[in-house]
Order: C-alpha cells, then structure tokens, then sequence
C-alpha cells in the first residue's frame, strides 16, 4: 500500500476526492477475509469541498455496536452522532460512510444504494452529497469504489482512480 494518498475523480461533476494516508492504512486493517462480517464508519474532511476538492482526514473505526453479517452492516446511529459531534469539535466535517465487501473489486449493492438513500433523507444530518467508500479485498485503488450520492438523483456517482505510475498505484483495466 502507498504511503501517499489516493485520489478518485467524479467523471460527471469534477469533484476529486482525496483518500490520506492513515484512512488508507485503517482500510487496509479493516479488509474482509472469506466468512468474516462486514464493518465500516464515518468518513471525515477538513472542508466539504467547495472548490471541487475533497480531502477524506479520517475515518471512524470499526464499532462492537455495530450490527453485521458477511454482507450487511448497520452502523449504530447513536455512535454515528457521538462520533460526528467529537470530530465537529476538533474541525471535522461528516461526509459520509465507509464499510467492507467481501469482493477484490467492490461495487454498491442495491441494499447500499437504498441504505446511502436512506441516510440522506432521514439521518439526522443536513446533507445534499454523501461520499460512500466500499472497501474489497484488492489491495490496490481498484479495491475501494468510491461513489458520491446526492438527494437530487436516483443514481450514484462512481468516482475513478486517478493513476500516477510515480505512485506506483495500479489502476483496473476497463476492457
């Protein structure tokens, strides 16, 4: 895994966002092996991207109030607030969700795409956007789909790996 940061570029809006080192690294620590449960968090910025940059600071950890099976996940709301308050006060901005798939290359699920839909609507939150990042099993930026949701459309966005070869991050073949 790089020690740099990984980068995902929406194709329809151009909004990058910027994965940094320690959430990478949690990630990686967080993949999920044959019959394991999945598991996930909150994502956090510094800035929630105004000038089509957004860069993910951290991430929340895994949580045992967390309820999972090996392809469903609900996070604890209550832990969800507690967190979103705490990183509030250190300057933090909540973004959105991260959890685990037990595939090398993921992508959103219906019951992902519902649940996204779901927290936007109703979450307790004021969004318009929400960042998802689904972690597989590949090791490489193909293994994280990164997708933005937005209240206005049914669909979601998926963001592309932005592939630097001095960053040595392998990029998927789309043929």
């Amino acid at each position: 895994m790089s020690s740099e940061r990984w980068q995902y570029r929406d194709p329809n809006g151009g909004l990058t966002v910027s994965i940094a080192s320690p959430v990478l690294h949690l990630f990686d620590g967080s993949r999920q092996r044959l019959w394991q449960r999945e598991r996930g968090g909150a994502l956090f910025a510094k800035s929630i991207g105004a000038d089509g940059w957004l860069e993910v600071v951290e991430a929340s950890s895994p949580h045992p109030d967390d309820r999972a099976g090996w392809n469903w996940l609900e996070l604890s709301h209550q832990r969800c607030l507690d967190e979103i308050r705490e990183r509030f006060a250190r300057g933090l901005h909540f973004i959105g969700y991260w959890h685990t798939h037990p595939e090398r290359l993921p992508k959103p699920s219906a019951r992902d795409i519902a649940s996204f839909h779901r927290n936007l609507q109703g979450g307790g939150i004021a969004l318009r956007k929400l960042v998802a990042v689904i972690v597989g099993t590949d090791r490489t930026a193909a293994g994280l789909c990164v997708a933005l949701i937005s209240d206005r459309e049914p669909t979601l966005s998926i963001l592309l790996p932005m592939c630097d070869s001095k960053r040595q991050v392998r990029c998927p073949d789309h043929s």
